[in-house]
């Protein structure tokens, strides 16, 4: 787990292949069928998914973006909405982060885009809990969202799981 985790945020995106080995490792250790689903064999040991994996750790290093523990630099990445208008807004009393137009898949698909629809679609009332509580509600919605959707292959179908 530490070395799958190491970095994902970074190259999360691009972790076919690794899902595709870990459906195949828990199927083994459940001694189940490979043409069987593996979305309640992770639900019932669980354990997420690499992409599901992927859109937690982009949420708990937005909570540290948030509430400024993260590096500078992972920092920088970021801006908030009331940044750029002086006008209350729903997304400027909100504290929702500033998302910048992406021309490109690969630039709407990155970290920092990712990153900011992901935590616009958190509610507040999630975003104001402390680290400990914020991290057990993310995955607990995670799974939730695994177990109702019967999907973890779209990371864009997952911030849905907090709207």
């Amino acid at each position: 787990m530490p070395k799958i985790s190491f970095g994902l945020s970074g190259w999360g995106q691009a972790a076919g292949k690794l899902l595709i080995l870990q459906k195949r490792a828990i199927r083994f250790i459940y001694f189940v069928d490979f043409q069987s689903s593996a979305i309640p064999l992770f639900y019932s040991s669980n354990i997420l998914t690499i992409n599901i994996l992927f859109t937690e750790s982009v949420a708990n290093l937005m909570y540290n973006v948030y509430v400024e523990k993260a590096p500078i630099n992972i920092c920088k990445l970021f801006s908030y909405v009331d940044e750029y208008h002086s006008y209350n807004t729903r997304a400027s009393t909100n504290k929702n982060m500033y998302c910048q137009y992406s021309r490109l898949n690969i630039q709407y698909n990155s970290f920092s885009r990712f990153g900011v629809r992901l935590w616009n679609s958190i509610p507040q009332n999630t975003r104001s809990l402390s680290k400990k509580f914020f991290k057990k509600k993310i995955k607990m919605q995670l799974l939730q969202y695994l177990t109702k959707n019967k999907t973890y292959r779209e990371p864009e179908k997952l911030v849905r799981a907090f709207s």
